[in-house]
This record gives structure tokens, sequence and C-alpha cells, in this order.
């Protein structure tokens, strides 16, 4: 930020700074302080190159303006609209070959065709300090003296967001970066809004999603526009002063005295927009006066956005705009969204039990805290088979069994003494795909080897975790007599892998594998062996009993 008075230094970015380009963007935000400012404020300036400035005298409303030197004279396009005291302003500059553009707010105000083409090279930074550096000549807030030994014209107010690309945008591009950046810009204290709050209800999977919006706007006014997600369905306005209700509608026509003959859809008095209306009309957004609003058919409406909860908000979601038509400046809109969808594949085999589990939804919001759940068989759930829930992220299995903010648990749901469902959390939900297995499974329990032989324990596991196989009750791992095993080979199923071996423990660091694998060992006496495999929590066994025949 710069306001004249506070020199610490800003961040700016540039695409690429340091080769000849006769195309440039600038980029940057401003809010001008009038009180005391100068007759000329620089924003961005270039030394005997370009200046993005602001025109302001006690006779004209300020204006911004872009000038650009062609080694002989000074080029300026003028804005047409004044801006706004205190008020958040995006300009951008463009030099294209040999046209020159100047942008407030997304739309184009003034363009110049030059005599020749103007080209920049060797772009160096600096943010206008006390301290004058002449190694840097593209300065932010300030530009040099026509000695170069001070910086003048000193912006007075704040500047954000400077950027110069190597590229001359297009107005549509222009417009775009424009709808993009305002809401990072504008909070909601600068947008003529005291409260802005949308709130989720419980969410239980395939059921409707409630949500409450709570807004509050600075001033009353006849009118005020929302968008919501395009699968919104409203059960309820409520519209209020600060002190007295004015009118509730609600579907439900609970507590609501409506005229005889009246239904709900006859009393309400709002309108709702197609989402194509809707996206060229918040294509339009306007920061007026410390308040944001749309033009809707030739008329600036108070405008209320989901941008303001963008955690809330997913990139591509569909929207629609509801129009209230009743005067007040406290409103309470209650609608819901589309449950959630659960897709199951179930890939299971004779040995290992294996089911993903996909969770999503299709409105423009991001749910959060969805529980959801799955049969899981008894006959298994019987066998103490320790089934594990993992969470695909970047095509990784995660193992959340264990994880709080998953907060998986087991039910009993037909009351029978023997579990039969798994249910977890999703923390936030557009879609989420989940894999519940049962970890590690040993395909041979019990074997039954001869002294001199080999015992081969085939097993298979579900995600990525060490792999840690003990000889446990009695038995022992070595090369020779007295010791039991003589450690051969553990295989993936498709190698052979290189292990760790200390005392009676071998280990093989983040196991995975969806093929079958297999741990071998040389048995060296008789009578009865037991090998104890730990994948990540879970834990299995197996035994032999070897023979001499």
């Amino acid at each position: 930020t710069q306001d004249g008075t506070d020199h610490g230094l800003q961040s700016v970015t540039s695409s690429e700074l340091d080769k000849i380009v006769s195309e440039i963007t600038i980029s940057a935000w401003i809010k001008h302080d009038f009180v005391g400012s100068k007759s000329e404020m620089v924003v961005v300036s270039k030394e005997n190159s370009f200046v993005l400035s602001v025109s302001n005298s006690a006779f004209t409303d300020p204006v911004a303006k872009f000038s650009v030197y062609n080694g002989l004279t000074w080029s300026t396009v003028t804005a047409t609209t004044a801006l706004q005291q205190d008020t958040w302003t995006h300009l951008a500059a463009v030099i294209d070959g040999d046209i020159i553009s100047l942008y407030q707010d997304g739309k184009l105000e003034s363009s110049l065709k030059l005599s020749s083409v103007i080209v920049f090279s060797s772009y160096n930074f600096m943010i206008f300090d006390e301290v004058y550096t002449t190694e840097s000549d593209i300065i932010v807030g300030a530009e040099t003296s026509p000695k170069g030994n001070k910086l003048i014209h000193k912006f007075l107010g704040s500047i954000e967001n400077v950027v110069i690309f190597d590229t001359a945008f297009t107005a549509d591009e222009i417009q775009n970066l424009y709808n993009d950046e305002l809401f990072q810009i504008i909070t909601k204290d600068e947008s003529g809004i005291n409260i802005f709050d949308l709130s989720q209800g419980t969410i239980s999977n395939g059921d409707p999603v409630d949500w409450i919006l709570d807004v509050t706007f600075e001033s009353e006014s006849s009118k005020a526009a929302f968008d919501l997600p395009v699968d919104a369905e409203i059960t309820s306005v409520q519209i209020a002063t600060v002190d007295t209700t004015i009118i509730n509608f609600d579907s439900t026509d609970e507590g609501i005295a409506y005229a005889d003959g009246v239904s709900f859809e006859d009393a309400k008095n709002w309108k709702i927009l197609d989402t194509s209306k809707t996206k060229n009309i918040i294509n339009q957004v306007k920061n007026i006066d410390n308040s944001v609003t749309v033009n809707i058919d030739g008329e600036d409406i108070q405008y209320a956005t989901l941008d303001f909860e963008s955690d809330l908000l997913q990139d591509d979601g569909l929207r629609k705009l509801l129009v209230v038509n009743d005067s007040g400046n406290i409103y309470r809109i209650i609608f819901t969204t589309g449950g959630t969808e659960t897709t199951e594949i179930d890939f299971s085999t004779e040995e290992q039990f294996n089911k993903k589990v996909k969770v999503s939804h299709k409105s423009a919001l991001h749910y959060t805290n969805v529980k959801t759940c799955t049969d899981l068989p008894e006959d298994l759930v019987e066998d103490d088979v320790d089934f594990k829930l993992f969470w695909i992220v970047d095509g990784q299995e995660v193992d959340v069994t264990n994880d709080p903010i998953f907060a998986v648990e087991f039910n009993d749901t037909d009351e029978n003494g023997i579990d039969d469902q798994m249910c977890w959390i999703v923390p936030q939900l557009s879609e989420q795909n989940f894999v519940v297995s049962a970890d590690i499974t040993i395909l041979n329990v019990q074997s039954y080897p001869v002294v001199g032989g080999d015992w081969t324990v085939r097993f298979t596991t579900n995600g990525i975790n060490d792999l840690v196989i003990t000889a446990v009750d009695g038995t022992s791992f070595g090369d020779e007599l007295p010791y039991d095993l003589r450690f051969f080979e553990l295989n993936n199923g498709t190698h052979s892998l290189p292990v760790t071996i200390s005392g009676n423990s071998i280990t093989y660091p983040n196991y995975s594998s969806e093929l079958e694998g297999y741990f071998t060992s040389n048995v060296l006496t008789q009578g009865e062996h037991h090998l104890q495999f730990n994948f990540g929590d879970d834990v299995e066994y197996a035994d032999n009993t070897a023979s001499t025949v």
C-alpha cells in the first residue's frame, strides 16, 4: 500500500522483466485520497517511457490518465469517468504496438493510435521510497524528476495488486481480470454490507442441504440482488429494517397469513434471473461510494455476492440472481440445494474386501462436514476383519481411519450385536473418493512345510504403509540352527524387495502393491512357527507346523 507517508516496500510482479516487448498491460488497484492530494499523482511510471497517473484539481473531477513517450513527445489517453473518493478502482493501461488504451473498472475509457510502435526493454522495478535508487526504473507510487535526482508526484492513498504483463490484454481479458480481483480487493466493510453470513445446516448423505444467508446493508434500499447457486430452492425470504420486520415470505405458509386466495407464489415480490443473464450481469459489477452494485434493466441495485464466502464457492459453479423488490436493509434468505450422491463400486475378491466410495454433489457451493455411510458384510465383522478407510489424494490412498477429522465410526443398524456399517465425515465436498478395505489379508494362514523346505506366506494389502514381519511366540530368525527360520525373500508380486533385518523383525518401508505379495523363509527346525505381519495399524498372523517328512 502506498499512502504518501508509509514508504514501505510493496510486492510487484511481472510475467517477464528482461526482454524487448511492444505489448504491455499494466494493472493496478487504487483508492485515491483527495484530501490534501496534489494535482498529479502517479500510480506506476517508467522514466522516459510511460506514466499511469491520476489528474486532480480544484476545478475538475479527478480522472485517470496514461501517457507514453516515443523519444520525442508524450502521447496521452484520459479517462472520461471520474474517480470516486475512498473507493477502490481498477486501472488497466495497454500498449499494443502503436495503440494505447486505458480501462477503468473493466471498461474501455479511451484509446489512441500512435504514429509509431512503442518498444520497451530492460524492465527493472522500484517502489517509491525516500531513498532514490538509480538502478531501478519502474516506480510504483511516484515518478522521477526531469533531472532524475528525486521522486515527485507521489501518490496519496492506497495502491494494490500492481502487475505488468508482457502482452496486450483484450477488452474481455481486462473485464475478466477486474472481475477476478474485485472481491480480493474489496472487503465486506467496503461494499456497503455490514453482515454477510452464509451458514450450512447438517448434511446427511442424500438429503437436501439447508442454507441460511443473512445480509445486512449499511443503508436501506428499494431493491437488493443476491446471487445463489443455480440449484437453490428458496423456501423463505425475510426483509426488515433495523427495528421493524416488513415482510416474511415462507413457502411452507407456517405462521404466514396471506390474503384469501393468495399463495406463496403469488405473494412473493421477487424474481430470479436465469444463469446466462446472471453471468452477463455479474460481469458488470461496480463499486460506487463504497457500495457494490449490479445494473439490472438500467437500474443500479445493491448486490451481495457469494464471492464474499469464496471458501464455500466452487470456481466453476453456476449461479442465478435473486432480485428482491421490497425495501429494507436486513435480509434473510433460506434455501435448499441438492443432496449429495454416493456411488459405490465393490471390487472385492474371495481373499480381500475392497469397496470404492465416491461422494459428490452438483451444487455451486462446497459442502462441509458431510456424513457418509457404507454397508459392511457382517460375516467379515464376525471374523474380526480390521476395516480401514482410505482417502484418495492425488491418486494415492491415505489411511484416515484414525484421523479425528474424519471421525470414523462403526454402527450396528439392525441391533443384532454385529456392526454392519462404517460412517465417516467428509470435511469438504465437491467430489471425494474413498476406499474401504481390510488392510492386509493373509491368504494361507496355516501351512505345513517340511524341515529344510520353504515356507511361503501369501498376502494382499491396500494402501501404503510400513510392512513389518516379526517372528513371535518363541519363533526366531537366523541363518542356521538353533534358529527356526532363515529369511529368503519378500516379493510384492512383481519383484524381490530389499529389506532391513533387525533381530526377529524384517521391515520394508512404504510397502504398496495391488498384486498378491509373498514372504518366503527356509524352515530350519521342526514344530510350530509363528509370524506376525504388521501393516500400519493392522496386524495379521500366519502359522505353520513343520515336519521332517
